[in-house]
């Protein structure tokens, strides 16, 4: 926020191309819940952070705000950080699925993310930096981090004009290798239980059976509410439930971003 605020002092024709209709979705949705909805602010938050985020993030286009140096320290220092933090909860037993900040499946692609931009400034530490990495990630148990693991070498590593491009084709091999043996670990692991993401899926689908097609362009109002019917199938994330309604749950309960995103926003 602060950094947002220091940011918007002179505002390029890319960073208003990005916040006036990030600005204007939210102010829309806004006043839709202050006038017909019944919702919280706090649940409203929730659910719209994304957007809120788009339009901090706007002040930061065409702008040159970091250096390349602190930014290969901070992608260093984090790998680090989850290395060790990850290493220890997983040979000490603490946890299967370990975390520095909350889930791994979305702290890991922040981490991956500031590795691959990181990459030109990072030098000779370069690849023991990429090695923390992939063992973090292997160690972490997420699939999705797996997957983001073997963009991130192909898109930094495999170069088809350079010489040594069979030994990066064999990188891509080795790490795919272990992304296939972390996968099946887990295949093991959930063999005989019925996949979370299923039972979101499921209950996504029972949500929008009747909806018109108009509705899958627009999405719903403003925080509508899941059926009780639902919120009772997925009582077990009751953590995941409205902030100041007991009982009533949103569609942040689907976990999925992109069933989320259909049933708030629309296509």
């Amino acid at each position: 926020l602060g950094a947002a605020a220091l940011a918007a002092r002179r505002l390029g024709a890319g960073a208003w191309a990005v916040l006036l209709p990030a600005g204007c979705y939210v102010f829309l949705k806004t006043l839709l819940l202050l006038l017909y909805g019944a919702a919280s602010l706090p649940d409203f938050l929730l659910a719209y952070k994304a957007f809120i985020y788009l339009v901090l993030l706007a002040f930061f286009v065409g702008k040159s705000l970091f250096d390349g140096r602190r930014l290969a320290g901070l992608a260093t220092f984090l790998v680090v950080v989850f290395l060790a933090k990850y290493g220890y909860s997983v040979v000490l037993g603490f946890a299967d699925r370990p975390g520095v900040y909350m889930e791994n499946n979305f702290e890991l692609i922040m981490l991956m993310g500031l590795v691959y931009l990181a990459d030109p400034y990072l030098g000779a530490r370069r690849h023991w930096v990429f090695a923390g990495l992939a063992v973090t990630v292997l160690l972490s148990g997420s699939r999705s981090a797996a997957l983001g693991l073997v963009c991130v070498y192909v898109f930094r590593y495999l170069r088809t004009s350079n010489r040594t491009w069979p030994f990066q084709l064999a990188g891509v091999a080795a790490v795919g290798w272990a992304v296939l043996a972390l996968f099946s670990a887990r295949a093991a692991q959930d063999s005989g239980a019925q996949l979370d993401r299923l039972v979101f899926f499921q209950t996504f689908q029972y949500e929008v059976r009747n909806w018109p097609l108009w509705e899958f362009v627009t999405g719903s109002f403003p925080l509508t509410p899941l059926s009780p019917g639902s919120c009772g199938s997925l009582a077990f994330y009751e953590i995941l439930f409205s902030k100041t309604d007991p009982g009533v749950c949103y569609s942040v309960i689907f976990h999925s971003f992109l069933m989320r995103a259909v049933f708030d926003h629309g296509l």
